[in-house]
C-alpha cells in the first residue's frame, strides 16, 4: 500500500498483534492490538510524521499536480 508516496504495508503476527512496517529511506516498524484498521491507521501517522520532520519530502500527488499543466499558479 503507498500514503504520501511512501509505501507502507500491514500484516498479523502469530500473537494476533498486527504488525505495520512503513518503508521511507529509514524503515520503521511498530505493532498495534484491535483491527487491521487500528495498525493502518498507525502507518500512517508514522508517514505523517516522517514527513513533517523531512520538509523536502514531497507527496507523490504534489509532484503530479505541479507537473500537469492544468494547475494554475497561486498569486
Amino acid at each position: 500500500m503507498e500514503y504520501r508516496g511512501i509505501e507502507y504495508d500491514v500484516r498479523m503476527d502469530m500473537g494476533a498483534r498486527w504488525i505495520w512496517t512503513v518503508h521511507a529511506p529509514v524503515n520503521k516498524q511498530g505493532k498495534a492490538r484491535g483491527t487491521r484498521s487500528t495498525a493502518v491507521e498507525a502507518a500512517l501517522k508514522a508517514i505523517q510524521n516522517w514527513c513533517s520532520r523531512n520538509a523536502t519530502h514531497k507527496a507523490a500527488e504534489d509532484i503530479v499536480d505541479a507537473a500537469s499543466p492544468n494547475v494554475i499558479a497561486g498569486p
